[in-house]
């Protein structure tokens, strides 16, 4: 680590406060940002002097930063880490007034708290929150304690936290599924072993219970990551014992599983046994991305259909629907979307374009 006295220049002293308010130094961060009065971007050392003091900085204190470098994209991003602050606090009077000056919006623990926010003033936002939250890696305090409260307001039902829970499986994110476990019935230690010992579980079986199926499920998702015939033989086993819905969710998480590794198996018989089961946006592509390789052109087109308006609208998707359309003999409602894309430089641009 340098010290003070060794210091070639501005440039090594300025990247040591960086470092210094990523290490959350307040007292180092203001000690090394006095030494530099006349840097060439005063705003990054004004930044980097106020970043690890802002949860207990002064309002003020932030608010004549955000104003002294307005339109900035470091006023953007002093924005960003003070709303988080704020939305920590649940202070939603400011987070109101902040929120929407923010020109980036690319934080998910900030969509998290808007919808907080809109929770409290009594309007229900569960489909929002379905659609925002599909990637629980990025979830942070703001979306779980989002979870917590649309579960508390009954916006959330036990489907819709079983739903997370399965998501955070499917993602290998142990620590927010146990995280999520608060909100069930379910034992933390015995959601981990499905994350982490599937085979086990699988190997006792199904138990009785909400609880103990959703556990077989996931670990079914869990043990075809590594051998899908297997899970798939589990499943068969205990059919019997599960209802109709939890064996369309146990044969969703197979196929994905094998669908990754472009196993024949995963279509169509994987994915005709998984149905109407509610898939993660993994789950709603790789669907399609199976039916296209089997030339299914029927079940490309009822899968992109099935998709958010999120998914539906990238242009991938867009220009694949394209040719579903093209296949089905309508050609003109096929060349709007051609057209819709034709004019971007990207590979589906192009392909749309030809």
């Amino acid at each position: 680590k340098k010290s003070l006295v060794n210091f070639v220049n501005d440039d090594d002293v300025f990247q040591a406060l960086r470092d210094a308010a990523r290490r959350d130094d307040a007292a180092k961060a203001g000690e090394l940002a006095a030494r530099l009065p006349n840097y060439a971007i005063p705003s990054y050392v004004d930044y980097y002097r106020l970043k690890p003091r802002l949860r207990n900085a002064a309002e003020a204190e932030v608010r004549d930063f955000l104003k002294r470098y307005e339109g900035s994209a470091i006023a953007d991003r002093m924005r960003n880490d003070w709303l988080l602050e704020v939305g920590r606090k649940r202070d939603w009077t400011t987070f109101d007034e902040q929120y929407p000056l923010f020109v980036v919006d690319d934080d998910m623990q900030l969509k998290c708290y808007a919808l907080m926010s809109k929770t409290a003033k009594g309007q229900n936002v569960a489909a929002d929150a379905r659609t925002l939250l599909t990637s629980p890696k990025d979830y942070g305090e703001g979306c779980h304690a989002l979870i917590a409260t649309l579960a508390q307001h009954g916006q959330f039902n036990f489907n819709d936290v079983w739903g997370q829970i399965r998501l955070a499986a499917e993602n290998g994110s142990t620590p927010a599924a146990r995280r999520l476990s608060a909100l069930t019935d379910a034992d933390e230690k015995k959601i981990e072993q499905a994350i982490e010992k599937p085979g086990l579980v699988l190997t006792n079986g199904v138990g009785k219970g909400r609880e103990a199926h959703e556990l077989f499920v996931i670990a079914l998702g869990r043990v075809a990551k590594n051998n899908h015939e297997q899970a798939a033989q589990a499943l068969r086993g205990a059919a019997p014992k599960l209802s109709a819905e939890e064996q369309a969710l146990g044969w969703s998480q197979i196929a994905l599983q094998a669908s990754f590794k472009l196993a024949p198996e995963a279509f169509p018989d994987y994915w005709d046994k998984a149905g109407a089961a509610p898939l993660s946006n993994d789950g709603r592509q790789w669907r399609v991305r199976m039916a296209l390789r089997a030339g299914d052109w029927k079940q490309v087109k009822a899968g992109i259909e099935a998709m958010p308006a999120s998914l539906r609208n990238n242009p991938a998707w867009v220009y694949w629907m394209g040719r579903a359309l093209q296949a089905e003999g309508r050609k003109a409602e096929a060349l709007v979307l051609f057209q819709s894309i034709a004019d971007q430089i990207h590979f589906y641009g192009q392909l749309a374009l030809e």
